[in-house]
């Protein structure tokens, strides 16, 4: 008889020293639906490179990678492949499970970038939060105006430390709060809630326009929230994937 693996199985096993078998790390950017997580990523990559759409239920999962010569590729639902000529006819398409993107990365070279999705009444697969259990770094999403919610505690307390330990929490939208005041109190309170859940707590606000500038704006990256998440990703994950490869030659 096959046993039933819990998740806690999947945390014990997970927790163990693991080896990397390429020179890809994972970071997987992941909130409940509608929490901002392309923005973010689009913030973290320094260009608009995913289209928001709110109104879109179904989203397929979204690996961003490196390559010298941007590619897209995906697959439907019935493993067929399709090959969009741009990512908004991509997510215009419903039938999607999975899309892959390859793009020129930069210092973020080395990195495999995943978009995990999220079903509107809050449902994750078993699958997809296998992969947020064996990211190398998580990028947890939640909105400025409700963060930290019951729900979005209940999934993180259940991953293992060692993924924790390398964990930020994104603020989004928090340009959209009404006074400084506002940011304050929510900042207060998720040092206290958040904190011993994650490494870093970055607030993001990253609107079209300033996403537009940041392009050629370095000031406006940071003022996105961009360039902080890409510093911690580099330090905390780039800088110990090429020190483990210089060991290992």
């Amino acid at each position: 008889m096959q046993k039933n693996v819990s998740l806690q199985d999947l945390v014990d096993e997970i927790d163990k020293p693991r080896v990397r078998t390429s020179d890809t790390w994972r970071v997987v950017v992941a909130g409940e639906f509608e929490s901002g997580k392309s923005t973010v990523i689009n913030a973290l990559l320094r260009r608009p490179i995913l289209p928001s759409n709110p109104a879109l239920v179904a989203r397929p999962k979204i690996k961003i990678s490196h390559a010298i010569t941007p590619q897209i590729h995906a697959e439907d639902t019935m493993g067929r492949d399709f090959n969009p000529p741009s990512m908004n006819d991509l997510i215009e398409n419903k039938h999607l499970s999975h899309c892959t993107l390859k793009i020129p990365l930069g210092n973020l070279q080395g990195i495999e970038i995943v978009e995990v999705p999220f079903h509107p009444e809050g449902g994750i697969s078993g699958r997809d939060l296998e992969m947020i259990a064996d990211a190398d770094m998580i990028i947890w999403v939640t909105i400025a105006s409700q963060a930290w919610r019951l729900s979005e505690k209940a999934i993180i307390e259940q991953l293992p430390y060692n993924v924790r330990d390398k964990s930020i929490l994104a603020i989004s939208r928090a340009d959209k709060l009404k006074t400084g005041a506002d940011l304050d109190k929510i900042e207060t309170r998720l040092q206290t809630d958040a904190n011993s859940f994650f490494s870093e707590i970055v607030f993001m606000q990253a609107s079209t326009e300033k996403l537009n500038r940041a392009i050629s704006e370095t000031r406006a990256w940071e003022e996105t929230g961009g360039a902080a998440l890409a510093s911690i990703a580099h330090e905390l994950v780039v800088m110990p994937m090429k020190a483990a490869k210089k060991a290992a030659e």
